[in-house]
C-alpha cells in the first residue's frame, strides 16, 4: 500500500528473501530518481524534502534523492494511483502525446 505505516512492501520483500532468497532493492535510476511512483505524478512532482521536511515518503531515501521535477525517472516502470480508463489515457497522452490516427495505439 502507498501510505504512511503501510507494510506491504516490507512483508513482500521479507517473504521474497526468506522463501526465494531474492533481495529487494529500491527502484531508482543513477540520478536517484524513483522508477515507481507512489502517488499521481502531478502530486509527486511537488514534493520537496527541503521545504516540507522529513515525512513518511522520505523515510529511508538517501540524501540527494531527487525532489520535485527530479523525483521521477525519465523511464518509469510503475505509476501508481491511476485506476480509471480516462486517467490512464490522459497519462498516456501526457507522456507520449496525442495518438496519431494513422498509427495503432498512438505508436508508429
Amino acid at each position: 500500500e502507498d501510505r504512511a505505516e503501510a507494510t506491504e512492501e516490507a512483508s513482500t520483500s521479507h517473504c521474497l528473501k526468506k522463501h526465494l532468497n531474492v533481495s529487494a532493492y529500491p527502484a531508482r535510476d543513477d540520478e536517484l530518481r524513483e522508477c515507481i511512483t507512489v502517488a499521481k505524478y502531478k502530486d509527486q512532482l511537488t514534493w520537496n524534502r527541503t521545504e516540507q521536511g522529513e515525512w513518511w515518503y522520505w523515510k529511508g531515501k538517501p540524501k540527494g534523492a531527487g525532489e520535485m521535477e527530479n523525483s521521477i525517472s525519465f523511464r518509469p516502470i510503475g505509476l501508481h494511483k491511476y485506476k480509471e480508463a480516462g486517467e490512464i489515457l490522459e497519462l498516456e497522452q501526457q507522456f507520449f502525446g496525442k495518438p496519431d490516427n494513422n498509427s495503432v495505439g498512438g505508436m508508429v
